[in-house]
């Protein structure tokens, strides 16, 4: 496949937890990825975003602010940062679940002013409790 396609004409790269890895705690099941002993999830390919610390009730992520995250006016768009925001509360529910025990989504929701005039770092962290 052409490197130069656009993403949605690219295969997958990457996959969701694995089956077998439905048998463990919810911490180590994550732990799968920040060890790699597993590819990252597919959202992590397109977007850059990483999981990098967990722990009991806490998740890190971090994802850089590439040029096609960014909007015209040079800031991030609420849906890259719904993305970053999501992750890691996902993510750090999901690290109390006992095994066998799984998760949908926590329902984000995110509200923008659109006054608001500040600026983003190019790159930084993103974390849950």
């Amino acid at each position: 496949m052409d490197d130069d396609a656009p993403v949605w004409h690219q295969p997958v790269i990457g996959e969701s937890l694995p089956r077998a890895a439905l048998a463990l705690p919810g911490l180590e099941s994550l732990q799968l990825f920040t060890d790699a002993r597993v590819l990252s999830p597919p959202i992590s390919y397109l977007t850059g975003m990483s999981l990098t610390e967990v722990g009991p009730g806490t998740a890190r992520f971090d994802m850089p602010i590439t040029g096609w995250l960014v909007g015209p006016h040079g800031r991030s768009y609420l849906g890259v940062l719904a993305i970053l925001a999501d992750g890691p509360l996902g993510c750090a529910i999901h690290t109390v679940l006992p095994a066998g025990i799984g998760q949908l989504g926590e329902g984000l929701v995110a509200q923008a002013s659109l006054s608001w005039r500040g600026s983003w770092p190019s790159t930084g962290p993103g974390a849950s409790r």
